[in-house]
């Protein structure tokens, strides 16, 4: 008897697995080691995605506060919080503002493409702090963008 996967309705292996990698079951169900079971890891549903969505946000606007202090405080008082990002095109390094926001998105790319196989060595540094840094740089990059406009 074949039998079918009720995700993506291609024939499952002799051992009942889904073998195309573009289904939902392929990609979501492991190998439990403590009883060799399949179990499904847990959907993201819209809820925890928007809980998920809020509470980096949240945390975003705390952290451009608090490093725009740190790197720029007097031009932030001033009202340009993101000073610090037009100094490498004034000094000639980047074009522009925005080309400073990518290159620093693509370096935390290249840490988080590391991170994902080994840990930190710089401690107090996680994987998220790296996601929600380059969500930040992203967002600058956006704003220089629009002030072009």
């Amino acid at each position: 008897m074949i039998k079918i996967c009720p995700y993506c309705d291609k024939e499952l292996d002799e051992d009942n697995y889904c073998n195309n990698r573009y289904c939902w079951v392929y990609r979501n169900f492991i190998i439990n080691p403590k009883d060799s079971q399949t179990t499904p890891k847990p959907a993201i549903s819209i809820k925890d995605l928007n809980s998920e969505q809020d509470r980096i946000l949240t945390k975003l606007k705390q952290v451009a506060i608090d490093k725009g202090h740190d790197y720029n405080g007097k031009q932030q008082v001033q009202g340009d919080t993101l000073y610090n990002l037009r100094v490498p095109s004034i000094l000639g390094i980047c074009d522009d503002p925005i080309q400073t926001c990518l290159m620093n998105a693509a370096n935390k790319i290249m840490r988080l493409s590391s991170l994902r196989t080994t840990d930190p060595a710089v401690k107090g540094e996680s994987f998220m702090d790296s996601v929600e840094d380059c969500i930040n740089y992203l967002i600058y990059a956006g704003l220089f963008y629009k002030e072009n406009e």
